[in-house]
């Protein structure tokens, strides 16, 4: 028994001393936890207040009706409405992150360009990068004079998590490895490149708006209609107290559960492979 706590002690104390060793080169064993932790507590508040509202909602519904199915659509649907709103990055947050790294790589490119060494130009200019990704590059400029540069900038493109950051960290992983040179133009037709990508993602995002408005304004009036043929379609809807009328309400409400979810599923941009990660376990 001894054998094992004193065991049990020198482990603890190996991955003390792994953990301080990996705090003084600016590794993160363990980055967000704690915000992630926060986020994921406000959010599950929240969820559970609108589950209690649906829910509220919903036994309304059916008690002013007599319809089941009516009570159940009405709860699926409000929750359905903070599932929908998060299911995705903010269209302007992802423009603003593009435009960012194309920034960023303009920085090391006219940094490089005043005579500066590629490590001292990345650790300069992720110092003060930009405000989308600036947490992202604090931390690389930390970890750069520390360690390995090739893996200080693998880590980067993990944290950044996006395609466009991939080609500028392969290009500077090149440079790393072979010959920084021909860097300078490299990084100028890559900040080029991204940039043309938030003015078509700034495009798409203008007609996506558009059609997001026609849909809430298409919403707006099915949801008037509806309201008032409950209140006064009076013969109108008594078809559907029946058995066959809940099983017709179940059919109209799959097909606009259906057609929401195709409007959403055309409105994403597909994102390519990360292609830096892949080349890891290649």
């Amino acid at each position: 028994m001894n054998i094992l706590v004193s065991a049990a002690l020198g482990a603890l104390v190996g991955v003390s001393l792994l953990a301080v060793v990996a705090s003084l080169r600016g590794v993160r064993l363990f980055p967000g936890v704690g915000d992630a932790l926060r986020r994921t507590q406000l959010r599950n508040e929240r969820f559970s207040l609108w589950v209690a509202l649906a829910l509220a909602g919903s036994a309304l519904t059916w008690v002013a009706t007599g319809w089941p199915v009516a009570g159940a659509w009405v709860f699926f649907g409000a929750l359905a409405v903070p599932l929908m709103a998060g299911s995705d990055a903010s269209p302007v947050s992802e423009i603003d992150k593009v435009e960012a790294i194309a920034t960023w790589t303009e920085q090391i490119r006219d940094t490089m360009s005043a005579s500066a060494g590629l490590q001292q130009a990345l650790v300069a200019t992720a110092s003060q990068g930009p405000v989308p990704i600036a947490e992202e590059l604090r931390s690389f400029a930390v970890r750069a004079p520390r360690g390995d540069l090739a893996a200080a900038l693998v880590q980067l493109g993990d944290d950044l998590d996006h395609p466009s950051s991939d080609m500028v960290v392969a290009g500077l992983l090149a440079a790393t490895e072979l010959d920084a040179g021909r860097l300078v133009p490299l990084l100028s037709r890559l900040a080029s490149s991204i940039r043309d990508e938030a003015r078509m993602r700034v495009r798409i995002e203008v007609g996506r708006a558009r059609v997001r408005t026609s849909m809430r304004i298409v919403g707006a009036c099915v949801g008037a209609t509806i309201l008032l043929l409950i209140l006064a379609g009076g013969d109108l809807l008594e078809g559907y107290g029946s058995l066959a009328g809940q099983l017709w309400l179940i059919v109209v409400g799959g097909l606009i559960v259906v057609a929401i979810w195709a409007s959403r599923k055309l409105g994403e941009i597909p994102q390519p492979e990360r292609f830096v990660a892949r080349r890891r376990f290649v």
